[in-house]
């Protein structure tokens, strides 16, 4: 017994202390803009910035114009959030951009992985369910028809960066993948969210 705690003692200080990975984890300068910004993080209602990669054209998109949140799946259950939200942004002649997300059971700040498209949830919430990351981006431009990027989900993340239950809201960003029906692929980034929570 004494000589295999020795051993350990050992072997932990021939460690390379380089190798060991850090306690505190690095927050990339895009969340760490978006915890300083007390302007955006006390603003009241709901709000998504991205910006869209689409065919060699980069915008950022202000989706502030109508933000629906369907009253069925917006609640704190046993804890956890279940949120969703989809922000428009209209243009001329009937064209319009949507972001959408589906955040199910969160509880703490942290990266959760995109594992799917969003789907509006019909039934209202299920905590028995596997918890679902969803988001889909949708347009429809030059009186075309809609063209919506969810089919595939290549990859993609959300970082719930802080939760401010005093203030009522939830501040995280987003960025991910997707691809339409037709394979084409539109790289949503530097997404911000700011989404307030229903008591």
């Amino acid at each position: 017994m004494t000589l295999g705690l020795l051993g350990i003692i050992w072997l932990s200080a021939c460690r390379d202390p380089l190798s060991v990975a850090p306690v505190v984890t690095q927050v990339n300068p895009h969340d760490a803009a978006i915890l300083r910004d007390s302007v955006f993080l006390r603003s009241p209602g709901d709000s998504i910035y991205a910006t869209i990669n689409l065919n060699s054209k980069t915008e950022q998109v202000v989706f502030a114009t109508q933000v629906l949140r369907p009253d069925v799946y917006n609640d704190q259950v046993n804890g956890g959030y279940y949120l969703t939200i989809q922000a428009t942004r209209d243009g001329l002649g009937g064209d319009y951009e949507i972001i959408s997300l589906r955040l199910d059971g969160i509880r703490d700040t942290g990266v959760y992985v995109i594992n799917g498209p969003y789907i509006a949830p019909k039934n209202g919430i299920d905590t028995s369910l596997p918890a679902y990351y969803g988001a889909t981006y949708e347009r429809k431009l030059q009186g075309g028809f809609p063209d919506t990027y969810n089919t595939t989900i290549v990859r993609g993340e959300v970082h719930i960066l802080k939760i401010d239950e005093e203030l009522g809201v939830i501040i995280g960003s987003f960025w991910f993948v997707a691809r339409n029906s037709n394979g084409d692929e539109v790289a949503v980034d530097g997404g911000t969210f700011r989404i307030t929570l229903r008591k």
